[in-house]
């Protein structure tokens, strides 16, 4: 679901002893770009490798990852270094009008579909749609997106999504997958306003974004991307959109004209949860967003929470009975967590699952 890469965080560079881009000599900066981007997907190939030989594994790319992981001034260059390192060592399935990068495609799964062949679909079969939030949203003239309203799958995913539903609407399940949505909460990882969006929650629907206006911030719904899309996924009956970029546990359903889609943030094994994002200065616009963590280190379960913490993985189970949604818990990292003691590495979590969310708090009030 995202961020699978520490190394493509940049600002951990110098920490790990690697140079950043403004300090490589000129004459020396191909060569050392090239060198960072095989260093970076070699290491994610080889975290990956006690799976990789028994169980296919497919990315969606967050914004820590792959080319993404590279920023500000250098982003091209450092795309340019990235994107061969990356198809080479992990390369995914090439499909749709941007095939050549590897970026976004469906997989499919059941009876009558092969992985790649969706034209042969039936009611019994299973679609799941990787697609990509990131790649888009940067350009040379624009290396950090700084804009509440920058968030795009662009426009070749879009019309290879559209395509894709129309020819598939016989589908008994649909899943869709991207490393957060295309617009949501502003600010920093905290939720500074002074910083660029940072797109955390699930803000879904144009309800969700009119309310975000009421509240006094400056928004023009028709430049939402996101609306747009979840009208479609919801005109297509798809069953779930997931991301992965809230490092929480959390389940919402969004109503509109076209119908209901449900949303998920699906966690992370991570070992400890972001205090600063929970209590920290900017913490009252988490809580509207997400809801509150209800305690964390000695005071967890204080409070009723709204969503689980680190550490935990979805468990998605999809038969012909149903589907079943299971957060699991993965590390036993207390008091950097607000999972209750008692459950156990392996245990099943209750269910965080809202109707009427976010926007619980009082933000701009």
């Amino acid at each position: 679901m995202g961020d699978t890469n520490p190394l493509g965080f940049y600002y951990k560079w110098k920490g790990l002893g690697l140079s950043r881009p403004e300090d490589i000599p000129l004459s020396q900066l191909e060569s050392t770009l090239n060198y960072l981007a095989k260093l970076f997907h070699t290491y994610q190939r080889k975290k990956f490798s006690v799976l990789s030989p028994f169980m296919p594994i497919y990315l969606v790319k967050g914004n820590h990852d792959a080319e993404q992981g590279f920023y500000a001034a250098f982003h091209q260059m450092l795309r340019e270094a990235s994107l061969p390192q990356r198809l080479k060592l992990w390369p995914q399935p090439a499909w749709g009008l941007d095939k050549h990068e590897q970026n976004y495609f469906p997989l499919f799964f059941g009876p009558h579909s092969d992985m790649l062949g969706p034209f042969g679909s039936k009611k019994d079969d299973v679609m799941l749609m990787l697609m990509d939030g990131e790649r888009y949203v940067t350009s040379v003239s624009n290396p950090e997106a700084r804009t509440f309203d920058s968030g795009t799958l662009g426009a070749a995913q879009n019309q290879d999504i559209e395509n894709l539903l129309k020819y598939t609407p016989e589908m008994r399940y649909k899943f869709f997958f991207m490393h957060r949505l295309l617009n949501g909460m502003m600010g920093g990882p905290n939720g500074d306003l002074a910083k660029p969006p940072y797109r955390r929650g699930l803000l879904a629907t144009a309800e969700d974004f009119e309310k975000l206006k009421n509240m006094g911030f400056n928004i023009n719904l028709g430049t939402i991307e996101q609306i747009g899309l979840t009208e479609l996924l919801m005109q297509y009956n798809v069953n779930e959109l997931i991301i992965g970029h809230d490092h929480i546990f959390s389940r919402r359903r969004a109503t509109g004209e076209n119908g209901k889609l449900n949303l998920m943030v699906a966690g992370s094994p991570k070992a400890r949860g972001e205090l600063n994002w929970y209590e920290g200065p900017y913490s009252e616009l988490w809580r509207d967003f997400c809801g509150d963590h209800g305690g964390y280190g000695s005071s967890a379960g204080s409070r009723e929470s709204d969503f689980w913490g680190p550490a935990g993985y979805v468990k998605l189970t999809i038969s012909k009975d149903g589907i079943k949604r299971e957060y699991i818990r993965s590390s036993n990292n207390h008091p950097y967590t607000n999972i209750p003691e008692k459950y156990l590495v392996g245990d099943k979590l209750p269910d965080k699952f809202h109707i009427e969310f976010p926007m619980k708090g009082s933000y701009g009030n």
